[in-house]
């Protein structure tokens, strides 16, 4: 289905049904545009003689549309010459946050080593992926300026994602950090002329993940912040990239 700005929210999500776990087989490229830059990997290698390893490293992106560039893993020299070789096999599980979020998983084969002057690793992108349901309900990508506030400090941010029962915002490095656990507001920043003011959304940090030069926070809402949820996305709108108030 083809959206047009002012689409509602129904219409332009995809959504998924929430009873279902099966794995789905999906087109790399498709699998690839789920990851983010920086996102982490888990890596499994077994070694041609059974020996099985586990690491994790970040992806840095693709090559060419032939290759997934993946930063060396920081280990022993030992274990880099035993595990990481040329020609190797390895599963490679990774979460992405987009949409419903999705537990994705494909094959990869070791094709280049390289130290420097990055040190990095080159592997083989497979024709398909495997990817999992991760949520029981849609999220949708967002771009909501706002006021994060807790009882010791009040900073701006921007949520990138929410659903119904909880939301990711995102704030600069450097700034003062929030805490997982910690009961926090976030008050949405709406132009004077809005037709819809509301309440803050209210809950509390569930886990906290720096990204490059942001700093992640995932939120669970309490009953008032659901219910103010509920009613955010009844008013967001597709602007021809993410969802957002008009």
């Amino acid at each position: 289905m083809k959206t047009q700005t002012g689409t509602t929210t129904e219409a332009t999500a995809q959504q998924h049904s929430n009873d279902s776990r099966t794995p789905a087989t999906i087109t790399s490229v498709d699998g690839l545009a789920m990851l983010d830059h920086g996102r982490e990997l888990n890596i499994g290698i077994v070694t041609p003689v059974g020996t099985s390893f586990r690491a994790k490293s970040n992806l840095i992106g693709t090559h060419s549309n032939h290759m997934i560039l993946v930063e060396l893993p920081k280990l022993s020299e030992d274990k880099l010459l035993a595990f990481f070789q040329e020609g190797f096999w390895a599963t490679i599980r990774a979460i992405s946050p987009r949409g419903e979020g999705a537990i994705l998983t494909f094959r990869s084969q070791i094709l280049h080593i390289i130290r420097t002057p990055i040190a990095m690793v080159a592997m083989s992108i497979p024709q398909t992926m495997q990817t999992s349901p991760l949520r029981n309900e849609p999220r949708y990508e967002v771009n909501l300026a706002a006021k994060v506030h807790s009882t010791n400090h009040r900073i701006e941010c921007e949520i990138k994602d929410l659903s119904k029962s909880g939301c990711l915002y995102v704030t600069p490095s450097l700034t003062r950090p929030f805490n997982a656990g910690e009961d926090i507001e976030l008050h949405i920043r709406s132009s004077s002329n809005a037709p819809h003011k509301f309440e803050p959304l209210t809950g509390r940090i569930c886990n906290v993940k720096q990204a490059s030069q942001k700093r992640r926070y995932g939120v669970m809402f309490d009953d008032d912040g659901k219910k103010v949820a509920k009613s955010l996305l009844a008013n967001l709108k597709f602007d021809g990239s993410k969802l957002s108030l008009q």
